[in-house]
């Protein structure tokens, strides 16, 4: 089972910004454009992450993640800590 219950999957209200998530796990860079780029490029890094997101329906032309997918990240990447706060409030 994962380490998120299903109570925490269902506490994520709807779907996020792909850039926005990208910013919260890349914060040092500027431009988001760039923090999209080192996202995805850990996602490469990551055969088993990448896989995982595939089956849940990730891909890079998409806009938005799902709270399935957001799972995932806090999973295999931890919680950025600018979400630390937030999650705890959602409990």
């Amino acid at each position: 089972m994962s380490i998120f219950s299903s109570k925490f999957e269902t506490s994520l209200s709807g779907c996020q910004r792909l850039s926005a998530v990208a910013t919260l796990y890349f914060p040092n860079y500027t431009k988001t454009h760039t923090a999209k780029q080192m996202f995805f490029a850990k996602i490469a890094e990551d055969k088993e992450l990448h896989i995982k997101l595939k089956e849940v329906g990730f891909s890079p032309d998409k806009q938005f993640i799902t709270p399935k997918q957001m799972v995932l990240f806090f999973e295999y990447w931890g919680v950025p800590d600018a979400t630390t706060q937030w999650m705890k409030s959602k409990l």
